[in-house]
């Protein structure tokens, strides 16, 4: 949340999603939204520990290529 444009990613996305919901007329239409979120969150943890794991197997050639130019040191 420090980084600037995440927070108003963040923040636009909440503002939308409220304003979604709010419009929404029926309870299954609101319920549907509810779990859209919990399936759209779900995916976006699947990409997050992906990205860390695919981070942590890349991080050995890396840090080789820094260390080419002298920026990284082990």
């Amino acid at each position: 949340m420090a980084d600037s444009k995440f927070r108003d990613a963040e923040e636009g996305s909440s503002r939308l999603f409220s304003q979604l919901k709010e419009s929404l007329s029926t309870a299954e239409q609101k319920e549907l939204l509810l779990e859209l979120e919990s399936e759209w969150d779900r995916k976006y943890g699947i990409f997050l520990e992906y990205s860390y794991c695919q981070g942590l197997a890349d991080s050995p050639m890396i840090h080789k290529e820094l260390e080419k130019y002298g920026i990284f040191r082990l």
